[in-house]
Formats: structure tokens, sequence, C-alpha cells
């Protein structure tokens, strides 16, 4: 069994919240174009559509990797979550929209899995040595590239904000790795 390390440590988890005019379709394409210009595979295990009497909601998960090393990977755990939806029409530049009003929550998880391929998995021995690798060999690299990671993992926060025009343009992160 692969073992999986979450590399913030009191809170593990990024969130947005959000309340306004929104463009869900929008949304999906900036998230698969962050993805995709990281060499992620993604995948949406749960898609669940409600409407009960006060507007939509719809829950959705997104999960994403990249395998950066034969014994390293990253995964991304994407929660998205939609309050009081109610579609629209909206006049932009002359052009009709379809878009959507209500609020919603993002929450962005991030960690890495060792052995994911399982190949230290043969005996107590292979799992004892993979754990000797993991806490000592590995250990700065891993420090290291933590951070890395969560630098990523804020870019996509901040991306996501600057197409919802939550703040200004920009990235604190930007000259980080």
């Amino acid at each position: 069994m692969s073992i999986s390390d979450n590399i913030w440590a009191p809170d593990d988890q990024l969130m947005i919240r959000y309340k306004g005019i929104l463009d869900l379709d929008g949304l999906y394409r900036v998230i698969y174009d962050w993805f995709d210009a990281r060499k992620f595979e993604w995948h949406e295990p749960n898609y669940k559509d409600k409407h009960p009497t006060s507007g939509g909601e719809q829950e959705i998960k997104i999960f994403a990797f990249r395998n950066d090393t034969d014994f390293i990977r990253v995964n991304y755990n994407l929660y998205i979550h939609t309050y009081e939806i109610e579609p629209i029409i909206v006049a932009k530049e002359e052009k009709k929209k379809h878009l959507e009003k209500g609020r919603f929550l993002i929450t962005i998880q991030a960690s890495f899995e060792y052995d994911y391929e399982n190949r230290w998995e043969d005996t107590k021995f292979h799992a004892a040595l993979r754990d000797f690798y993991i806490k000592n060999i590995l250990l700065r690299k891993i420090l290291t590239y933590g951070d890395k990671m969560e630098y990523e993992a804020h870019n996509l926060q901040e991306t996501i904000k600057q197409w919802l025009d939550m703040q200004g343009k920009g990235n604190q992160f930007a000259d980080m790795y």
C-alpha cells in the first residue's frame, strides 16, 4: 500500500468562497487548463446535481495527479460545492450569455503519495527499507519539493480568484521555482 503525506501541517486545505454571478463552464475551463499546462491527469469521480426548492445545488469532486518520479506522485483533490444556483441571462458585449447566480465553495487539498506502484510491498523488509528511504534519504528532497508544491497549490487558488475577479492581477509566488 502506498504512503500518503499531506503538505500542510495544521490546515490541510485552501478555500475559496464566492457569492455572485459566475460561469461554471468557464470555471471548469480555467481549472482544466491549469492542470493541463502542468501535465496533470485529472478525473471527476463524483458529480451530484440537486434541485431543491430554493435553487440548484451541485457537488463536484475532481482528483488530479502527476507522477513526478517512479516513487513520488503529486495529488490534488478539489471539491466544488455550489449553493442556491439560479440560471440567468447576461448581455455582455452585445451577446446574451447564460450564466449562474449563486454562491460556491472550492476546497483545494494537495498531498504526496510515495511508492504509488506498490513496488516495496512484497515483504516486511522491503517495507522497512521504503520507510528508511523516505525518512532519511528523501527527506531533504521532500521538504524542498513540498515548498514547490505549496506554491503550485497557491497558484491554482490565485488563478481561480483572478478568473472570478476577486482580487488584483498578479501572484505573490510568481517568482518561486
